[in-house]
Protein backbone atom coordinates (compact mmCIF):
# COMPACT_ATOMS: atom_id res chain seq x y z
CA UNK A 1 0.00 0.00 0.00
CA UNK A 2 2.81 2.40 0.85
CA UNK A 3 4.39 1.65 -2.54
CA UNK A 4 1.17 2.85 -4.21
CA UNK A 5 1.22 5.99 -2.05
CA UNK A 6 4.85 6.57 -3.01
CA UNK A 7 4.00 6.07 -6.69
CA UNK A 8 1.05 8.46 -6.36
CA UNK A 9 3.30 11.06 -4.69
CA UNK A 10 5.91 10.57 -7.41
CA UNK A 11 3.17 10.85 -10.05
CA UNK A 12 1.95 14.11 -8.44
CA UNK A 13 5.52 15.37 -8.29
CA UNK A 14 6.09 14.34 -11.89
CA UNK A 15 2.85 16.04 -12.96
CA UNK A 16 3.85 19.14 -11.02
CA UNK A 17 7.23 19.16 -12.74
CA UNK A 18 5.43 18.68 -16.07
CA UNK A 19 3.30 21.71 -15.35
CA UNK A 20 6.39 23.66 -14.32
CA UNK A 21 8.14 22.69 -17.55
CA UNK A 22 5.00 23.65 -19.48
CA UNK A 23 4.96 27.02 -17.70
CA UNK A 24 8.62 27.46 -18.58
CA UNK A 25 7.81 26.76 -22.23
CA UNK A 26 4.91 29.23 -22.12
CA UNK A 27 7.10 31.74 -20.32
CA UNK A 28 9.76 31.50 -23.01
CA UNK A 29 7.13 31.90 -25.74
CA UNK A 30 5.51 34.83 -23.99
CA UNK A 31 8.79 36.45 -23.13
CA UNK A 32 9.21 37.00 -26.83
CA UNK A 33 6.28 39.34 -26.46
CA UNK A 34 7.35 40.65 -23.06
CA UNK A 35 8.15 44.29 -23.22
CA UNK A 36 10.85 45.69 -20.95
CA UNK A 37 8.88 48.92 -20.64
CA UNK A 38 5.27 49.64 -21.48
CA UNK A 39 4.65 51.37 -24.78
CA UNK A 40 4.82 55.07 -24.25
CA UNK A 41 1.63 56.70 -25.40
CA UNK A 42 0.85 59.89 -23.67
CA UNK A 43 -2.82 59.14 -23.25
CA UNK A 44 -2.61 55.38 -22.42
CA UNK A 45 -1.51 54.20 -18.98
CA UNK A 46 -1.19 50.43 -18.75
CA UNK A 47 -2.31 48.58 -15.66
CA UNK A 48 -1.94 44.94 -14.75
CA UNK A 49 -5.32 43.28 -15.31
CA UNK A 50 -4.82 41.20 -12.16
CA UNK A 51 -3.39 43.48 -9.47
CA UNK A 52 -4.31 46.79 -11.19
CA UNK A 53 -0.95 48.34 -10.49
CA UNK A 54 0.59 50.62 -13.05
CA UNK A 55 2.98 48.73 -15.30
CA UNK A 56 6.46 50.16 -15.35
CA UNK A 57 8.66 47.27 -16.46
CA UNK A 58 8.70 43.46 -16.72
CA UNK A 59 5.25 43.35 -18.17
CA UNK A 60 3.69 40.65 -20.32
CA UNK A 61 1.46 41.20 -23.31
CA UNK A 62 -0.62 38.19 -24.28
CA UNK A 63 -1.43 37.34 -27.92
CA UNK A 64 -4.91 38.71 -27.19
CA UNK A 65 -3.24 42.07 -26.37
CA UNK A 66 -3.82 42.23 -22.62
CA UNK A 67 -1.09 43.49 -20.31
CA UNK A 68 0.03 42.03 -16.97
CA UNK A 69 2.96 42.34 -14.64
CA UNK A 70 5.08 39.21 -15.04
CA UNK A 71 4.61 38.10 -11.41
CA UNK A 72 0.81 38.15 -11.63
CA UNK A 73 0.76 36.57 -15.06
CA UNK A 74 2.93 33.58 -14.20
CA UNK A 75 1.18 33.07 -10.87
CA UNK A 76 -2.09 32.97 -12.83
CA UNK A 77 -0.61 30.55 -15.38
CA UNK A 78 0.11 28.06 -12.61
CA UNK A 79 -3.62 27.95 -11.93
CA UNK A 80 -5.08 28.28 -15.43
CA UNK A 81 -3.83 28.27 -19.01
CA UNK A 82 -6.17 31.03 -20.12
CA UNK A 83 -5.88 34.78 -20.31
CA UNK A 84 -7.04 36.23 -16.96
CA UNK A 85 -9.03 38.92 -18.76
CA UNK A 86 -10.76 37.33 -21.78
CA UNK A 87 -10.19 33.62 -20.90
CA UNK A 88 -8.67 32.92 -24.30
CA UNK A 89 -6.70 29.68 -24.20
CA UNK A 90 -2.99 30.52 -24.15
CA UNK A 91 -1.73 26.93 -24.07
CA UNK A 92 -3.24 24.21 -26.21
CA UNK A 93 -4.67 21.15 -24.46
CA UNK A 94 -2.94 18.84 -26.94
CA UNK A 95 0.41 20.21 -25.78
CA UNK A 96 -0.56 19.53 -22.16
CA UNK A 97 -1.83 16.04 -23.04
CA UNK A 98 1.40 15.29 -24.88
CA UNK A 99 3.43 16.39 -21.87
CA UNK A 100 1.26 14.33 -19.51
CA UNK A 101 1.58 11.25 -21.77
CA UNK A 102 5.37 11.72 -21.89
CA UNK A 103 5.51 12.07 -18.11
CA UNK A 104 3.39 8.93 -17.67
CA UNK A 105 5.77 6.99 -19.93
CA UNK A 106 8.72 8.34 -17.95
CA UNK A 107 6.97 7.41 -14.71
CA UNK A 108 6.30 3.85 -15.94
CA UNK A 109 9.91 3.54 -17.06
CA UNK A 110 11.18 4.92 -13.75
CA UNK A 111 8.89 2.57 -11.84
CA UNK A 112 10.21 -0.41 -13.80
CA UNK A 113 13.77 0.75 -13.21
CA UNK A 114 13.04 1.22 -9.53
CA UNK A 115 11.53 -2.26 -9.25
CA UNK A 116 14.53 -3.73 -11.05
CA UNK A 117 16.94 -1.84 -8.80
CA UNK A 118 14.96 -2.94 -5.74
CA UNK A 119 15.16 -6.58 -6.82
CA UNK A 120 18.89 -6.22 -7.37
CA UNK A 121 19.15 -4.59 -3.94
CA UNK A 122 17.23 -7.48 -2.32
CA UNK A 123 19.46 -10.01 -4.09
CA UNK A 124 22.61 -8.16 -3.02
CA UNK A 125 21.25 -7.76 0.51
CA UNK A 126 20.60 -11.50 0.75
CA UNK A 127 24.11 -12.21 -0.58
CA UNK A 128 25.56 -9.65 1.81
CA UNK A 129 23.79 -11.29 4.75
CA UNK A 130 25.08 -14.68 3.65
CA UNK A 131 28.59 -13.29 3.24
CA UNK A 132 28.38 -11.64 6.66
CA UNK A 133 27.48 -14.98 8.23
CA UNK A 134 30.32 -16.71 6.35
CA UNK A 135 32.67 -13.93 7.39
CA UNK A 136 31.64 -14.31 11.04
CA UNK A 137 32.29 -18.06 10.85
CA UNK A 138 35.66 -17.46 9.22
CA UNK A 139 36.61 -14.87 11.83
CA UNK A 140 35.65 -17.30 14.59
CA UNK A 141 37.70 -20.03 12.90
CA UNK A 142 40.61 -17.58 12.48
CA UNK A 143 40.54 -16.76 16.20
CA UNK A 144 40.48 -20.47 17.03
CA UNK A 145 43.42 -21.09 14.70
CA UNK A 146 45.34 -18.12 16.10
CA UNK A 147 44.78 -19.54 19.60
CA UNK A 148 45.98 -22.97 18.45
CA UNK A 149 49.02 -21.43 16.78
CA UNK A 150 49.89 -19.47 19.91
CA UNK A 151 49.53 -22.57 22.12
CA UNK A 152 51.62 -24.62 19.68
CA UNK A 153 54.25 -21.87 19.68
CA UNK A 154 54.36 -22.00 23.48
CA UNK A 155 54.62 -25.80 23.36
CA UNK A 156 57.42 -25.50 20.78
CA UNK A 157 59.24 -22.98 22.96
CA UNK A 158 58.85 -25.34 25.94
CA UNK A 159 60.20 -28.24 23.83
CA UNK A 160 63.10 -26.08 22.65
CA UNK A 161 63.95 -25.24 26.27
CA UNK A 162 63.71 -28.92 27.20
CA UNK A 163 65.90 -29.85 24.22
CA UNK A 164 68.53 -27.32 25.28
CA UNK A 165 68.35 -28.63 28.86
CA UNK A 166 68.71 -32.24 27.63
CA UNK A 167 71.70 -31.24 25.46
CA UNK A 168 73.28 -29.58 28.47
CA UNK A 169 72.58 -32.71 30.53
CA UNK A 170 74.08 -34.94 27.81
CA UNK A 171 77.18 -32.71 27.68
CA UNK A 172 77.45 -32.89 31.46
CA UNK A 173 77.01 -36.67 31.38
CA UNK A 174 79.62 -36.93 28.64
CA UNK A 175 81.96 -34.72 30.67
CA UNK A 176 81.31 -36.90 33.75
CA UNK A 177 81.90 -40.04 31.66
CA UNK A 178 85.17 -38.61 30.32
CA UNK A 179 86.17 -37.64 33.86
CA UNK A 180 85.20 -41.12 35.08
CA UNK A 181 87.19 -42.81 32.33
CA UNK A 182 90.16 -40.62 33.14
CA UNK A 183 89.83 -41.49 36.79
CA UNK A 184 89.48 -45.19 35.99
CA UNK A 185 92.54 -44.93 33.80
CA UNK A 186 94.44 -43.17 36.62
CA UNK A 187 93.27 -45.77 39.12
CA UNK A 188 94.33 -48.66 36.88
CA UNK A 189 97.66 -46.98 36.35
CA UNK A 190 98.17 -46.61 40.05
CA UNK A 191 97.12 -50.20 40.65
CA UNK A 192 99.42 -51.39 37.91
CA UNK A 193 102.24 -49.52 39.59
CA UNK A 194 101.56 -51.11 42.86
Amino acid sequence: MSEQNNLTRRSDTSLSSSIDSLLSAVESEIQQTTLPHPPQHEETIYECNVCYKRLTNNMVRTPCKHYYCSNCFFRWMRESQTCPNCRKLLVEDSHIETLIAERKEELISLTEDLESQYNIFRFLRRDTDSLDKDNSKLLRKKRELEYLVSTKKMELEDLSREKRAIKRSIRSINNYRNDLERLNGDIEEKEGLN
